[in-house]
């Protein structure tokens, strides 16, 4: 017949885990045991007075003392044997609970020789700084050059956003059209009423055009001079005026090109406190010009008009007879560094 001996309960845990000499300090059911070697799986300690009875089972609180803190575990023990002279070995019932990875630091670094039991206490004397490192291999030239190429990149990249930065913050672009033609003398409307009269064909001396008023007098114009004309688009015969409404601009020999736009409120004070107008033609010229604000521009902006009438002048020579009847952008900059460049402002 076979050997039918009964198997021991701790048969899952023999000899699976060294037993290593690591001091502490164990309470189980009201009573403390010291602690004299350690495992994954198994206790060793010794009852003060009482030990607790074979086969008790419950949480425990597992006390490791460093010289400047404790380390306090609280594992599910379970007594499987007590000797008579008081040696109480005891088992993990979960080996994998959360006393886990505390535990097996404990017992690794012990097994390293980094923990060193004195006196009851646990004193650590592994490194305390890492070690130093080798000698360090110079950088090829390959490694030199990408690294030159990266730095480069980034302060391309860096420069460019802040040159947009830049241009968003001191550079804005008026919503209106500029117009070049040519400069001559305006004929408005000096009351309200109708244009009963037209004759862009009359000579020096000669009725250009006649306004019945609203109070039904009649007003005529004579043409100053023997002068080209230019009609407003709405200058026609029957047409309703209101005062100071342009009708027609008189050319001579001597008249200059001119550039003409509407312009913000906020654009002509920009360049009434220091900020530089350019005219940006499409050919891709870009001309300093200076801004005229003139009795029209005050009206409209005494009326409360977002938008105001101004002339742009630019340098002689810079707008030819061959840019009349062209169209361009005013742009606004505030200059970064005043008194270096030249300023162009209002008048």
């Amino acid at each position: 017949m076979n050997d039918m001996s009964p198997i021991p309960g701790d048969f899952a845990y023999q000899d699976e885990h060294p037993m290593l000499a690591v001091s502490y300090t164990l309470t189980i059911d009201d009573k403390t045991l010291i602690g004299e070697r350690l495992s994954m799986t198994h206790l060793s300690a010794r009852a003060e007075s009482l030990a607790p009875q074979i086969g008790y089972r419950g949480l425990a609180r597992l006390r490791i003392d460093f010289p400047d803190f404790s380390l306090t575990l609280s594992p599910e023990l379970m007594v499987r044997e007590v000797t008579m002279d008081g040696m109480v070995t005891l088992t993990f019932t979960d080996p994998t609970g959360p006393h886990l990875p505390q535990l097996r630091y404990v017992l690794n670094s012990t097994i390293a020789g980094e923990l060193a039991s004195l006196d009851g206490l646990m004193t650590y004397s592994g490194p305390t700084k890492h070690k130093a490192a080798g000698k360090p291999v110079p950088p090829s030239i390959k490694d030199r050059l990408r690294t030159a190429g990266v730095m480069a990149l980034s302060a391309a990249i860096v420069i460019a956003a802040g040159t947009v930065l830049v241009n968003r913050w001191t550079t804005g672009t008026e919503l209106h059209p500029v117009f070049v033609d040519v400069q001559g003398r305006q004929m408005r409307a000096t009351v309200g009423g109708q244009l009963t009269y037209l004759n862009e064909e009359a000579g020096m001396g000669e009725v250009v055009f006649a306004l019945t008023s609203n109070a039904g007098d009649v007003l005529n114009f004579q043409m100053p001079c023997d002068c080209g004309v230019s009609l407003s688009s709405n200058a026609y015969e029957g047409a309703t005026l209101l005062p100071s409404d342009q009708i027609l601009t008189i050319f001579d020999n001597s008249s200059d090109v001119r550039a003409r736009t509407l312009m913000s409120i906020e654009g002509l004070s920009r360049v009434m406190t220091g900020d530089r107008a350019t005219l940006q033609m499409n050919d891709g010229r870009d001309i300093p010009v200076e801004v005229i604000a003139d009795d029209t521009s005050n009206a409209a902006a005494m009326r409360g008009d977002l938008y105001v009438p101004v002339e742009l002048r630019a340098p002689a020579g810079a707008l030819t007879d061959a840019d009349i009847g062209t169209a361009g952008r005013l742009r606004l900059s505030t200059p970064l560094l005043s008194g270096l460049l030249p300023e162009f402002g209002t008048s």
